[in-house]
């Protein structure tokens, strides 16, 4: 989504939990409580990065980055066309003068669009600047394609348009329309083995609207972490799109396996009561032996309760199914990772609220067991060992601040 395809784990250390010159790392000799959600993470990003390798992202501009213009004199930073290309839906990418310096090197083709390597850009945007380098001031004078100068030309340039900021995404159209329009939504269209459109919400609450592309034929969507297929209505190249803070919906281009297709978690119908709740805790090196059940109520305030605690928190209840029908249960909020069990069968792991999950396959009729891990991080064990280091201190050491547990409502429904 921010030209990102690549993930370099960070953080590893194999010396002896904790290492105080090293965050929270990976398996932490049994110590972090979300290693296996760790493991489904890269899962997920293994799936999103193999359909978005091998190919080209579509991005209509591409943005001089600002390096040498800064050294030289008075320059516009490249982030800020990056932020109003960004917050327009408007995919680009920065590239360096060297483009035009060394144009073998990177295979630039100037013509009716700019073609540097495998990309192949309509416009070129340049930074407000006094100054550019002298092959990109011939670059910018001779080409037939547009090029848009934020505010004003540098010197010795005589070619491109002169537009301000607030005018720049008015010269560009994005490759998704969205109504009504958001800041915080993200879209690329990138070409490989499978044509695609990725959308991320970056807001803190959720987006619910249409969006208009510029194809109209089969697609469906993709949800890379349940690795599963949904179906997805497009009249006229418009579909309508809910997406909730955090979350990303991949929409593919082609015709799916029919039989594979399955509809998303509709957590409606019919609200099952549950018995009292119960929560018991364990850290990341003793799990799976928890402590004694104590009684709780949700919201819990654990991070209030047990400020130093990191480890998992476990939450059980029951209910009961009298009738047939599809049973659903809603998290909307927990910090952080959750696994959800009924009658002691795991219904998986997710790591963003809010958590939906499709019970039916696990009820059974009559009492069920409701079981609720929430896994924590290790911030506020670590903040707990270092805070009265002076090391750690000199470098800010901050109290955690992040809730624990279950920090907002369970709901199952049957319908």
């Amino acid at each position: 989504m921010r030209g990102i395809n690549h993930f370099v784990p960070h953080a590893f250390s194999p010396a002896p939990f904790p290492d105080p010159d090293c965050p929270p790392h990976f398996y932490a000799h049994g110590h972090n409580p979300q290693y296996r959600h760790f493991g489904k993470l890269m899962a997920y990003m293994n799936r999103v990065a193999t359909l978005t390798s091998g190919g080209h992202r579509i991005a209509p501009a591409a943005i001089l980055y600002h390096g040498e213009s800064e050294w030289m004199g008075q320059a516009m930073l490249s982030q800020k066309p990056a932020r109003a290309l960004a917050e327009a839906q408007i995919e680009f990418d920065t590239i360096p003068a060297d483009v035009f310096a060394e144009p073998e090197r990177y295979r630039t083709v100037m013509g009716e669009t700019l073609k540097v390597n495998t990309q192949e850009y309509a416009a070129l945007i340049v930074p407000a600047a006094q100054y550019v380098t002298a092959e990109t001031a011939e670059a910018i004078n001779r080409a037939a394609f547009p090029v848009y100068c934020i505010d004003r030309r540098p010197k010795g340039v005589t070619g491109g348009e002169v537009v301000s900021l607030a005018e720049l995404t008015e010269k560009l159209s994005p490759e998704a329309v969205f109504s009504p329009a958001s800041t915080s939504l993200r879209a690329m269209h990138y070409q490989g083995k499978a044509e695609l459109y990725f959308f991320v919400n970056e807001a803190a609450t959720t987006y619910e609207g249409t969006v208009t592309l510029s194809y109209d034929g089969p697609a469906y969507r993709y949800d890379a972490w349940e690795n599963k297929i949904y179906p997805v209505e497009l009249k006229n190249g418009t579909c309508a799109i809910t997406l909730e803070p955090l979350h990303s919906f991949l929409l593919i281009l082609d015709e799916p396996d029919a039989a594979l297709l399955t509809e998303p978690v509709c957590c409606k119908g019919e609200a099952l009561p549950l018995a009292p709740w119960t929560r018991r805790l364990c850290t990341g090196i003793d799990y799976p032996a928890f402590g004694e059940a104590e009684p709780v109520t949700l919201p819990d305030h654990l991070a209030e309760e047990r400020p130093a605690f990191s480890g998992f928190a476990r939450y059980e209840s029951r209910f009961t199914v009298e009738k047939p029908g599809k049973v659903t249960l809603e998290l909307t909020d927990a910090g952080e990772g959750v696994e959800v069990f009924v009658n002691g069968e795991s219904a998986g792991i997710q790591i963003v609220p809010p958590f939906r999950y499709d019970l039916s396959a696990l009820v059974n009729p009559g009492e069920n067991s409701l079981t609720i891990e929430v896994a924590t991080t290790l911030d506020r064990q670590c903040y707990d060992l270092n805070k009265d280091d002076v090391r750690f201190k000199m470098r800010g050491l901050t109290e955690p601040t992040d809730p624990t547990g279950i920090t907002g409502t369970v709901s199952v429904y049957i319908r």
